[in-house]
């Protein structure tokens, strides 16, 4: 049993896990690694390299990020849900929410993410009904376990309807995939503006020591509104009462911003660079036009004739706003490289693998790596979240 590598890989793994669930002949499994993420191990005694698992691989194929320049006509929408309870219970305008009903209405399997409380981390899910889809709202900010549902979707739902959310690597695959099998047309694919996702043994980790109740953990949210929209705060009912982050210097988010414990691949992702290989692509709508609104906003960017269909079926269940590019790309990670220091990388991971060594610790050991600058700007940020939340807003729209 090895690791998947080769000398003809151009990009490192995203952890999609599709190559698992194309592979024939079950010769494909999906482990976590040492530094905590998804990684394919192949039994090479049952491998017949029939090449379909690097058919619909990222680390094989070059790709040509496109500047926003290259799309002149794609519409660019703020939209918000105008269901006031949705909204609240989605992480940004509830859109993917609103998406994700009108697609089974109009007959498809939707494939999203969801958080298993047994096993503490994210799962994909087929939703075959509009209650199963309730299970996807919220931001998942981890690595889902996406290996079960991708192998039902091209085996038990092959030939059917199907719709599927995932970052843009896990739509890359997907499109990859149907393109070869020449079934593209019976899919709509819906991806995320993505910043990219941290070792899972960072979250396993933080609820070990956040939350010790020896109970498995429900109804939780990534990025709860507990504190309005644009603050970071996880939110999840433990058996022991309701777990709410602290407004500063919260472990996830801090390493998770740090970019330092994100996944190989997406330190130079080029598919969250492009929009080539999905049908309408959303997410939070940050910038400086809606620093005042507490209630969420998303980005809806419809990029087929499909993607633009299937917003204009749902268009009068939202309220909402044509712009321009340029009011969303900057706020977003659209083209942008992360270039973190290597070696405390390699540290930071090491550290989050060894159970025996204290989150707390390996935070002070991020922050003893911050420059002058860098720790007066984090000093100040602190500040800035203990104020009250209209000053917080005014502050945002001052920066901006």
């Amino acid at each position: 049993m090895n690791n998947i590598t080769s000398p003809n890989s151009i990009h490192p793994c995203t952890s999609c896990q599709l190559c698992a669930a194309v592979c024939p002949k079950g010769a494909i499994t999906i482990r976590t690694n040492e530094e905590g993420f998804y990684r394919p191990v192949l039994d090479e005694s049952l491998c017949i390299d029939c090449g379909l698992c690097t058919k619909v691989c990222y680390k094989y194929k070059p790709i040509t990020p496109t500047p926003p320049s290259d799309y002149p006509n794609i519409e660019v929408w703020a939209a918000a849900c105008k269901d006031e309870q949705v909204l609240k219970e989605t992480t940004s305008g509830g859109v993917a929410d609103v998406f994700a009903r009108e697609l089974i209405k109009q007959g498809y399997y939707c494939c999203g993410v969801t958080y298993d409380s047994d096993a503490n981390r994210a799962v994909n899910q087929i939703a075959v009904n509009e209650a199963e889809t309730l299970a996807f709202r919220g931001s998942k900010y981890i690595q889902s376990y996406t290996f079960p549902a991708f192998k039902k979707l091209i085996s038990e739902y092959a030939g059917k309807k199907i719709a599927v959310f995932g970052t843009p690597c896990h739509i890359f695959a997907i499109d990859q995939y149907l393109r070869f099998r020449k079934k593209r047309e019976q899919a709509i694919l819906i991806d995320f503006y993505c910043h990219g996702c941290p070792s899972l043994n960072l979250w396993k980790k933080y609820v070990k020591e956040n939350l010790p109740d020896n109970g498995t953990l429900s109804n939780v949210r990534f990025r709860s509104k507990h504190r309005g929209w644009g603050r970071y705060c996880i939110e999840a009912n433990t058996p022991k009462g309701k777990y709410i982050s602290p407004a500063v210097n919260d472990a996830f988010y801090t390493l998770f911003f740090s970019d330092h414990v994100l996944n190989e691949s997406c330190h130079t992702c080029e598919l969250r660079s492009t929009l080539q290989y999905t049908d309408i692509r959303i997410g939070d709508f940050w910038g400086k036009l809606y620093d005042f609104n507490k209630k969420g906003v998303s980005i809806v960017t419809p990029v087929t004739e499909v993607g633009k269909s299937l917003f204009k079926d749902v268009k009068d269940r939202l309220i909402t706003n044509r712009h321009r590019q340029t009011d969303v790309i900057p706020y977003q990670s659209w083209g942008k490289t992360y270039t973190p220091n290597a070696p405390l990388r390699k540290r930071l991971l090491t550290e989050l693998a060894d159970e025996n060594i204290p989150l707390k610790n390996t935070i002070k050991h991020y922050r003893e790596s911050l420059t002058g600058k860098q720790r007066l700007k984090l000093g100040i940020k602190n500040i800035i979240l203990r104020l009250p939340s209209p000053i917080i807003s005014l502050i945002k729209k001052i920066y901006h």
